[in-house]
């Protein structure tokens, strides 16, 4: 901005390309307006569709395991939540976040995580006098209806049953030292795997998976 004498007369003269680089710089020299990125680390994913949203504005879809980030940074001294939009099908999937809340620190936000599990639609209970599992539908208010059919054999005197992770094969142990293996339908049906058992120890009475699936 200048003051021009014409003739007795002062004019003022403002350059106006220079307000936009001044609005910028907030005014006082101090640079761009810094933001910071929020970054998510997904795990227990199996469906899909899963859409995660911070402060009901930015959605992120998806589609596997591992660590994603907002694309649109917050400033400094903003705060954040991230929630889930949309939770997972096929198969469905409950989905809970940890560390989801704070305000932006000078840093970029890398401790959100979310994990998912599936949503129980079967259930199972071995039967140590029929030597059979009973297995069941699990309705949306938790309560349990007979599949068809309503049991599937095992070895002798079951003890226990493990399911994997991500629900697809499910192991009896039976007292008289083997171990029942079955996969499980996307209906929750289970069907005797070849071999249908497979030897164990002697007499054991429980039977745990590896939390990996592994």
């Amino acid at each position: 901005m200048a003051w021009i004498d014409t003739f007795g007369r002062w004019i003022r003269i403002v350059a106006v390309g220079s307000l936009p680089l001044l609005a910028s710089c907030g005014g006082g020299g101090g640079g761009s307006i810094v933001g910071f990125t929020i970054s998510v680390t997904v795990n227990g994913l199996s469906g899909s569709g899963l859409v995660l949203r911070v402060n009901s504005v930015q959605s992120l879809s998806v589609a596997a395991n591992g660590t994603v980030t907002f694309a649109s940074p917050l400033p400094t001294g903003a705060s954040y939540v991230v929630t889930v939009a949309s939770t997972p099908s096929t198969p469905a999937q409950f989905c809970t976040v940890s560390n989801g809340t704070g305000t932006i620190a000078n840093a970029n936000v890398t401790n959100v995580a979310v994990s998912c599990l599936n949503v129980a639609t079967a259930a199972y209970v071995v039967n140590l006098g029929s030597n059979t599992v009973s297995q069941f539908n699990v309705a949306a208010d938790g309560n349990l209806s007979p599949m068809t059919p309503a049991t599937v054999a095992t070895g002798n005197d079951p003890g226990g049953i493990a399911l994997d992770p991500l629900g697809r094969y499910a192991y009896v142990a039976n007292d008289d030292g083997s171990v029942s293996q079955f996969t499980i339908a996307a209906d929750g049906r289970l069907s005797p795997m070849f071999p249908a058992a497979v030897l164990a120890g002697l007499n054991p009475t429980s039977i745990t998976v590896s939390p990996s699936g592994a």
